[in-house]
C-alpha cells in the first residue's frame, strides 16, 4: 500500500432500487477510498449493498446521489460506449459464477478481451498461453468449462480478469463456490498477480477465510460502510 491519490474515491453514494412501498434504499452514503496496490475486502451480510457498490465503481450501475471517482474519472458522465471502454481496458472483473462461455476454450475465453479490443488473434492466443501457463493451467488451453473443476474454472476467470493488465480488479465473492483449499489458493494466486504491478484489488466477500490476505477490510451493514480496519488493526472511515 502507498501514500499516493486513491485510485477510488466515493462519497455519499446512495442508490435506490424500485419505487413506492416496495423501494430498497441499497447504499445509504457509503464512503470508500482504494488505493493503488492495495488488497481491500468489502465484508458484511448478505443485502448490506456490497455487490451495488462494487456495481456502481465498476461503470455497471448508476448511483443516485454522492461522488465516484474510479481513477479519475466519474463513470457516470461516461456514455454506454466510453463506459465499456472503460471497464474493458481499465478494470477486470472476478464474479462468484466465473461467467465463462460454454462453448469457448479456456484458451479463447482468456483472449476475448484481447480480441474485442482489436489484437491480432496470434498475439491474443500468445497472451493467452502465457496467462494460464501464470495461472498454473498451460495443459488445458482446450477444455471447455464443463471439462475444468471450480478451482480451474476461476483460474481461468483470474486469467480473463488480467489480460489487458487493468489497474484495478473488482470481484464479487470469488471463493463462495469453491471449497476452503482451492479458495485459498485463488487468493494466493490473486496476490501474486496484483502485488507486483501495483493493482487494486476490491473483493466483495463473508468468507472470513480470506481476511489474512487483505491489507484493510472494510466493514459493510445497511448500505453503509461503518469502518475500514488495515492489517496493523488502525480504524478509520472510507474516505
Amino acid at each position: 500500500m502507498n501514500n499516493h491519490a486513491p485510485l477510488i474515491h466515493c462519497h455519499g453514494v446512495t442508490k435506490r432500487f424500485g419505487s413506492g412501498d416496495a423501494a430498497v434504499l441499497a447504499l445509504r452514503g457509503a464512503d470508500l477510498e482504494v488505493l493503488a496496490g492495495e488488497l481491500l475486502l468489502l465484508v458484511g451480510p448478505s443485502g448490506c449493498g456490497k455487490t451495488t457498490l462494487l456495481s456502481i465503481i465498476g461503470a455497471m450501475l448508476d448511483r443516485d446521489a454522492g461522488d465516484c471517482e474510479v481513477m479519475g474519472r466519474d463513470p457516470r458522465d461516461m456514455n454506454a460506449t466510453e463506459r465499456a471502454e472503460f471497464r474493458s481496458s481499465s478494470l477486470g472483473f472476478v464474479f462468484q459464477s466465473f461467467n465463462l462461455l460454454q462453448t469457448l476454450t479456456a484458451a479463447d475465453n482468456v483472449a476475448v478481451p484481447l480480441l474485442i479490443a482489436g489484437e491480432r488473434r496470434r498475439r491474443a492466443e500468445l497472451r493467452a498461453d502465457e496467462l494460464l501457463d501464470d495461472v498454473g493451467l498451460s495443459g488445458r488451453r482446450d477444455s471447455l468449462p464443463a471439462q475444468l473443476s471450480g478451482g480451474q474454472q476461476q483460474r481461468v476467470a483470474i486469467a480473463r480478469a488480467l489480460a489487458r493488465e487493468p489497474p484495478l480488479i473488482l470481484c464479487d465473492e470469488p471463493t463462495s463456490n469453491l471449497d476452503h483449499e482451492t479458495g485459498l489458493e485463488m487468493f494466493e494466486l490473486l496476490r501474486r498477480a496484483t502485488r507486483p504491478a501495483g493493482r487494486a484489488l476490491v473483493v466483495a466477500t463473508h468468507d472470513t477465510r480470506i481476511f489474512a490476505f487483505a491489507d484493510r477490510i472494510a466493514r459493510m451493514e445497511d448500505g453503509r460502510i461503518l469502518e475500514v480496519v488495515d492489517r496493523n488493526g488502525m480504524t478509520g472511515n472510507g474516505g
